[in-house]
């Protein structure tokens, strides 16, 4: 007897239960940045448009002012933010390098899945070649040397962008 009100207790603690399913969005989902998945990317002097992969839509387009900081230059027509890039490489898994005229020595990183800057990265003056190394998962950035003497090499972790990295 004590067996069957014990299982009867328990049903009626199990129904209320089953009525207190999850059926609402996870909330964590608002706050993710939108996956951009396979696409063309266009650096230029308007900054970075992204484009679905037979280029006919316009999937992402960031502006100069936010690609190329605080860098303006006189273009015939008066001043503009001056949006030049010297060279563009991708890791092919996470990140994509921009060496970019911003008037400082740094390169911008992209997030290759929503084409978001996440960061820049530290680097010579005049930064020409990148190069992702895909056995040691650097980027290599030739630079132009200050006098005749020739370019160096700078070499960043393609892995660990997210300390400083010192310089020549």
């Amino acid at each position: 007897m004590k067996f069957g009100q014990a299982l009867l207790a328990l049903c009626a603690l199990a129904v209320p239960a089953a009525g207190l399913i999850n059926d609402h969005k996870d909330l964590n989902a608002a706050n993710q940045p939108e996956i951009i998945g396979n696409t063309m990317w266009h650096f230029g002097s308007g900054g970075l448009n992204i484009f679905s992969p037979d280029g006919s839509t316009l999937v992402k387009e960031l502006g100069a002012d936010k690609v190329c900081h605080n860098t303006t230059g006189y273009g015939g027509n008066g001043w503009r933010v001056r949006c030049d890039f010297y060279d563009v490489v991708s890791d092919g898994k996470k990140y994509v390098f921009a060496a970019t005229a911003r008037g400082v020595a740094k390169i911008n990183v992209f997030e290759i899945d929503t084409g978001n800057i996440v960061g820049a990265l530290p680097s010579c003056e005049s930064p020409n070649d990148l190069d992702y190394h895909s056995l040691r998962d650097e980027i290599w950035i030739r630079c132009y040397g200050p006098n005749k003497e020739g370019s160096y090499l700078d070499v960043v972790s393609a892995s660990g962008i997210s300390h400083e990295i010192s310089t020549n």
